[in-house]
């Protein structure tokens, strides 16, 4: 991969898959990474396809029936787990079947099933939106004066701010990625991040300006070095970068989810709540592949578009 990788995920993705499906589900594994699937999501295909050998360590992938698939979903998504006594949630049931049709699916093109696609009858369970939820501009400058523990936590709280790009590619942020500091043309190349491309976002706002020279002053970085570097060497991971946001949020006293992600939430709802144009905030800052993915997950409209289409009401 060209992405430097957590050990974590490394570890696990580098495990050997158990069973008669070993060597099919560790090419297909091969083949994501060389096409750039983000690390979480080949652990979370590995682990998938690892609970699905197990079950039927006797089977190939040309060996799955459509009888063999739906008794590993039974117990896989019916079944309440054995650690938590809980049963997964309707997101989690769609995930596992979502990855399981993709591997078959790839299985079939590449002759490993000639019988076909043993996931073909079975359709995941349609995704409940969520009505989105945003932070107001009151309560966003409310988090960006908590007072944070070291220029790091500012500096990242300000970039999620001001940015709005999904927290994977902002925590994996190199100096080099920062272009044009000190120059009005200041810009950040954000790395791909869930199959989008490297993204270019201006800096136009002074408080993000001078925190990344402050930060640069204090740790005097190379290029190859991590914008948020963590203690225990690479970037900060997800369950630091939440402990960052959470100590923000608790000070600052704003409505919840106090997640990284309801930053990039807020900032592009609020820029559509202000009457930005939607293609341009689906391209510019959502770095979405269409103005239709903007509008499924936010799908807020400003009050004062709908009162003047109310008001062009013909007669």
């Amino acid at each position: 991969m060209t992405l430097a990788m957590k050990p974590f995920f490394e570890r696990q993705i580098r495990k050997p898959l158990p069973g008669a499906l070993a060597d099919d589900a560790g090419l297909y594994i091969a083949m994501r990474e060389l096409e750039g699937l983000k690390p979480t999501s080949l652990y979370e295909y590995h682990r998938e396809l690892d609970r699905l050998a197990t079950m039927f360590p006797e089977k190939t992938a040309a060996d799955f029936t459509v009888g063999d698939i739906q008794t590993y979903l039974a117990r896989r998504t019916m079944m309440p787990d054995p650690e938590t006594g809980k049963r997964l949630s309707q997101n989690s049931r769609r995930k596992v079947i979502l990855v399981l049709n993709s591997f078959f699916r790839w299985a079939v093109m590449s002759g490993r099933c000639p019988a076909g696609n043993p996931m073909l009858t079975i359709k995941p369970p349609s995704f409940k939106f969520r009505e989105p939820t945003a932070w107001t501009p009151e309560e966003m400058d409310r988090i960006l004066q908590a007072p944070a523990k070291q220029p790091r936590d500012a500096l990242l709280l300000h970039v999620l701010a001001y940015c709005g790009q999904r927290v994977g590619a902002t925590a994996r942020l190199q100096w080099k990625h920062v272009h044009g500091l000190g120059t009005r043309d200041c810009v950040i190349r954000f790395p791909p991040s869930k199959g989008d491309e490297l993204h270019t976002v201006p800096v136009m706002k002074r408080e993000l300006h001078e925190k990344i020279v402050l930060m640069r002053e204090l740790t005097q970085p190379q290029p190859e070095d991590w914008l948020f570097a963590s203690r225990q060497g690479g970037y900060l991971d997800l369950n630091q970068i939440t402990r960052i946001v959470e100590h923000a949020c608790r000070w600052a006293q704003v409505s919840k989810p106090w997640t990284a992600h309801q930053f990039r939430r807020s900032l592009i709802t609020n820029l559509l709540e202000a009457g930005q144009e939607l293609t341009v905030v689906s391209k510019v800052v959502a770095n979405h592949k269409s103005p239709q993915t903007t509008m499924l997950h936010y799908r807020s409209v400003p009050g004062a578009t709908a009162k003047a289409a109310f008001s062009a009401t013909p007669w």
